[in-house]
């Protein structure tokens, strides 16, 4: 389980802290083994989202480890290549109306996502689908395996006491679900313990298309728009949603940085995830 893979985002570091104790402590044998990783310990030092470059985007190992991300994620890598599950806590760079769920629609992870509980929402795209083209994040590392890497996003980054318990809940609960499948029990029995949750599909992905495009401010995760909103300020190329749904990721770069790769994501309601990713 991980969590600082953006080193902004420690407000859930205590969570870890509090499971590591937690495990060291307990009277009960693991027939497991629960690694607790820390993605990027640098960059949290300084405060901020990366050194060199955004770990969570360079776990292709296609050019030489010639930065600190690059360098870290060679350390990441046989740790990774061990792993049967690997859960990552993400915290949003903007405010969010909701703590969600992000990963493609393939095998069980939406099984494992209504399982590991603590969030009612969540964002899936295609099976297979990149969540940034010709990058990796860790989690998709973990799944081109073929094992479960899944991302939950708790809140907006910073210190958050209701964050942190939510970041210990679920990586409790991951603990509990992979012990009890090991005695046998069912992931689809453990995960209809747990409510359902409302599923949004990746309907459009919109770049920045110049340094002019810009997002209206106090746009945040989760904000619902209806199809031909304006999104953008007075005075900047128009932009409007493509569809009635959900904005994720909203990004406000400031006026010195190069336009960013996207501004937002639209995430459309989805009623029935395997009717649209597996029996279309």
């Amino acid at each position: 389980m991980g969590v600082i893979t953006h080193g902004n985002e420690f407000g859930t570091l205590p969570a870890v802290l509090r499971l590591q104790e937690e495990l060291l402590t307990s009277s009960v044998p693991q027939s497991f083994r629960v690694t607790l990783l820390l993605g990027n310990p640098d960059a949290a030092l300084k405060n901020c989202r990366f050194i060199d470059e955004d770990l969570n985007r360079v776990m292709t190992f296609d050019r030489p480890a010639d930065n600190l991300e690059r360098r870290r994620a060679e350390e990441l890598r046989p740790v990774l290549d061990s792993a049967d599950l690997f859960l990552d806590i993400h915290q949003t760079q903007k405010p969010t109306e909701s703590p969600f769920w992000t990963m493609p629609w393939e095998g069980n992870l939406g099984l494992w996502a209504r399982a590991l509980g603590g969030a009612s929402a969540g964002l899936t795209r295609h099976p297979g689908g990149q969540f940034s083209q010709g990058k990796c994040c860790l989690d998709e590392y973990v799944r081109l395996r073929g094992k479960i890497g899944i991302t939950v996003e708790v809140g907006e980054r910073g210190e958050d006491e209701a964050q942190e318990n939510l970041a210990y809940q679920i990586m409790r609960r991951a603990v509990d679900v992979q012990g009890r499948l090991v005695f046998g029990a069912q992931l689809l029995d453990m995960a209809e313990e747990m409510p359902q949750i409302d599923w949004h599909a990746t309907a459009d992905v919109v770049p920045a298309a110049s340094a002019e495009h810009r997002l209206r401010p106090g746009i945040h995760n989760f904000a619902q728009v209806k199809k031909g909103d304006l999104l953008s300020p007075t005075g900047s190329p128009e932009i409007r949603a493509s569809a009635d749904g959900r904005i994720l990721f909203p990004k406000y770069p400031a006026p010195s940085d190069p336009p960013p790769p996207e501004l937002f994501r639209l995430g459309v309601p989805l009623s029935d995830p395997d009717a649209l990713y597996r029996k279309a």
